[in-house]
């Protein structure tokens, strides 16, 4: 799975260097954790967001490990801490909503991001500063710049739909 997702990455990153101009960079959110490659223009707010599934699995399996040692009497080993893992994987785990159209999720991740950033504005700028020579949003698309993220995201949509399965 880690080669599956290793591949996936490289080339939704490639592709969005190609089509958008984007840029990425290697983050270290934590010292004992191997470096990320993120978006260059995003804020590390909205990314942390998005993110926080990750940190209530962690939370969870904090927990978990806390209630085993008072339940055992001793730290659970690195096997049970896996176990310990899983268990607070499924446990944290939403309800999945029902089926969205892309244009309603979009309106989402954007009503989200907007609650994160605090503005439309703040949104848009990201586009601006991550985006800097779009191959496919040329002018002679005349998109008023408020269509620009809506567009952003088609794109990437239509490139992982080509290449992926699901």
């Amino acid at each position: 799975m880690v080669t599956i997702s290793e591949h996936y990455n490289s080339h939704l990153e490639a592709e969005l260097t190609a089509r958008l101009g984007t840029e990425f960079e290697e983050v270290t959110a934590q010292a004992d954790r191997r470096p990320v490659r993120e978006m260059v223009g995003v804020p590390a707010v909205l990314s942390e967001a998005w993110s926080s599934r990750r940190v209530q699995i962690e939370a969870e399996t904090d927990r978990l490990a806390r209630q085993f040692g008072e339940d055992h009497g001793r730290a659970p080993t690195a096997r049970e801490m896996i176990q310990l893992a899983q268990q607070a994987n499924l446990a944290t785990r939403q309800a999945k909503h029902e089926p969205r159209s892309l244009a309603d999720q979009r309106r989402t991740w954007r009503a989200q991001a907007v609650a994160v950033l605090g503005s439309d504005e703040a949104v848009d700028a990201i586009t601006t500063d991550t985006c800097h020579e779009p191959e496919q949003l040329s002018a002679g698309e005349g998109l008023p710049d408020d269509r620009v993220l809506d567009r952003v995201a088609e794109l990437v949509t239509e490139t992982v739909s080509r290449s992926r399965a699901r």
